[in-house]
């Protein structure tokens, strides 16, 4: 019996050397974020279980002075947001801070405050966070575009600029206490 743990043990050593080497080779970091010094980044976050739990107006306010008040706290720049029904998209550009601490701060009052608002315990979120580096101007406009029209795509509006939990909704009526226009900010990528 001792043997065959001592196997296990073995062989699943060998699968987790043969995933952190595959995962190094496509220029992921392995259990952990790839953290660059400027970047910006394509941030979502998802709901415990996809549950519609941010649905109602109030909540998605609450998300919103959540973002505020972390933007007071810590220095970063959001370029780019969305709140949908179970998920949170963000394009955000650390500037001092870490991307995980933003990100900690923010998934974690609006935890708290939400399960105080509704009167819930428990998760709100189905995990930390995902993240990706956005290292090509292709790719940002791809990014910036997909979260934009989020809203269009799940059928909610016909344009971005009329869902008032939009990056674009604030930008087209000159509401820049959250967002950063994209253009008044220089890119390391062009």
């Amino acid at each position: 019996m001792r043997k065959k743990i001592k196997k296990n043990n073995k062989s699943r050593q060998r699968n987790q050397r043969k995933t952190n080497r595959k995962s190094k080779q496509r220029g992921q970091k392995f259990r952990g974020r790839i953290l660059k010094d400027g970047a910006d980044y394509h941030v979502i976050s998802i709901i415990n279980n996809k549950e519609p739990l941010l649905s109602e107006p109030i909540i998605k306010n609450l998300y919103q002075e959540v973002l505020s008040e972390c933007l007071k706290k810590y220095s970063f720049l959001i370029i780019q947001f969305i709140i949908m029904d179970n998920h949170i998209h963000l394009i955000i550009r650390p500037l001092k801070e870490s991307l995980s601490k933003i990100m900690q701060w923010i998934n974690s009052v609006f935890a708290m405050r939400f399960n105080k608002l509704t009167g819930r315990c428990g998760h709100v979120w189905k995990c930390r966070f995902w993240s990706s580096i956005i290292e090509k101007i292709e790719q940002f406009k791809k990014v910036y575009h997909y979260i934009s029209y989020n809203s269009v795509k799940a059928g909610i509006v016909s344009s971005p600029e009329d869902y008032p939990y939009c990056g674009e909704y604030h930008i087209s009526r000159g509401i820049l206490g959250i967002i950063t226009p994209y253009w008044t900010i220089s890119y390391p990528y062009l």
